[in-house]
């Protein structure tokens, strides 16, 4: 992964710069983000990487807002 200008450039055409509450840089949020993937050992594309900072960033700010998160009952099989 190259979190380079470009990737940054990318997700900032689709959201604001103080789109993150500004506590947490979303360049540094997206180092988190990517240091868990590698760590899980996920191989995700730029494309796929950039979704998912925005979406975990999304769910924060929901959270942050009072929205809250409830347990779903589900089974996973092998």
């Amino acid at each position: 992964y190259f979190l380079e200008n470009q990737f940054f450039k990318t997700i900032h055409c689709y959201v604001k710069f103080n789109f993150f509450d500004q506590t947490v840089p979303l360049e540094e949020f997206a180092r988190i983000v990517l240091d868990e993937c590698q760590e899980a050992n996920l191989k995700l594309s730029d494309f796929v990487l950039q979704n998912l900072v925005v979406h975990i960033a999304l769910s924060v700010i929901r959270l942050k807002s009072g929205f809250e998160i409830k347990n779903i009952d589900c089974q996973m099989t092998d």
